[in-house]
């Protein structure tokens, strides 16, 4: 079922586009990055307590990851990419940041209405990556540092999905 739902989601992203054509082959990658920042004393997003941070040895229990998608005809270079990663949210200086990575290393007349970022909205991932007060309470305020990592990898992501690009096509059937 979640499949058939990401399928529709990239299909009606495609259609807006005007990516989607009918019987055409489509250059589809994925990627996949640990963006866990294991650094001490680092906020939790989403707690209202400066006392939640991380400490060493074990700065977090599980890893967080950015998952990149990218889609496209075969040979255009007009292409969707979703990124989907395990933080709390997504900020304009991420979206803005990962936009001019993309521009600067790989399409440089990328429209970025075509890149769309999603997070999990996850607690265990790190503040300090929002303009935003109340996101930004254990940071506090925008960590420099912590935000070129997050972009850098979630950047690296989209970068493998673009190295693994394999010819498709897409069928619906009724």
């Amino acid at each position: 079922m979640k499949v058939n739902s990401i399928l529709f989601v990239i299909l009606i992203v495609m259609s807006v586009s005007g990516i989607a054509q009918e019987s055409a082959y489509y250059s589809v990658g994925f990627g996949k990055t640990d963006i866990t920042y294991d650094r001490e004393s680092v906020g939790m997003f989403g707690y209202g307590d400066y006392s939640h941070r991380t400490t060493l040895p074990n700065v977090f229990s599980s890893r967080i990851y950015s998952r990149a998608m990218i889609w496209g005809l075969e040979n255009s270079n007009e292409k969707v990419i979703i990124v989907h990663a395990d933080l709390g949210a997504i900020s304009n200086p991420i979206h803005h940041l990962v936009t001019k990575k993309i521009r600067e290393n790989l399409f440089p007349e990328f429209n970025p209405s075509n890149l769309i970022i999603s997070a999990t909205h996850t607690h265990c991932a790190p503040a300090g990556l929002y303009y935003y007060p109340s996101y930004s309470v254990t940071a506090p305020g925008i960590n420099p540092e912590l935000l070129q990592f997050t972009v850098g990898q979630m950047y690296k992501s989209i970068k493998i999905a673009v190295d693994n690009q394999e010819l498709c096509t897409v069928e619906i059937s009724r």
